[in-house]
């Protein structure tokens, strides 16, 4: 007789689903550039989950909205950023579409970040197949004779 039975089920989350407010992997002050004035501006980043989200301050609760966010598993890259900013302390995200550009406070805090978003994208990387699936079944099939 053959046995499939699921196994694992494996759904990452949607960003409304991530509790930003509480434990996040990395916290703390980047500069962005506005949507549709660029202009750098000094945002209060959370990175958890595989999101990293923007909010004007640190006084995030569960009530807070998030100003913006990036969907780690869209990146292709982290690297510094020096040469696409101007800026010392900068660091891109790249995806497909485009890039995403911040700098840091300081060359620790930057080292901090690219170390802390360069580990969320592996850590997707290694959990999500290479499909166009959010989510997958892994089946156990046994025999029994």
């Amino acid at each position: 007789m053959l046995l499939i039975q699921p196994l694992v089920c494996l759904q990452l989350p949607s960003a409304e689903d991530v509790e930003f407010w509480s434990n996040p992997e990395k916290a703390g002050w980047l500069q962005s550039q506005g949507e549709h004035i660029k202009t750098w501006r000094r945002r209060w980043f959370v990175l958890k989950q595989g999101y990293l989200f923007r909010f004007a301050g640190p006084d995030v609760t569960s009530s807070s909205k998030a100003r913006g966010l990036v969907d780690l598993s869209k990146v292709t890259d982290v690297s510094a950023a020096r040469d696409a900013t101007g800026r010392n302390n900068s660091l891109m995200l790249s995806t497909p579409t485009g890039r995403v550009l911040y700098v840091a406070d300081s060359e620790t805090e930057q080292v901090e970040w690219l170390s802390a978003l360069e580990g969320s994208v592996a850590k997707i990387v290694r959990q999500v197949p290479h499909n166009t699936s959010s989510h997958y079944v892994v089946f156990l099939v046994t025999l029994d004779v």
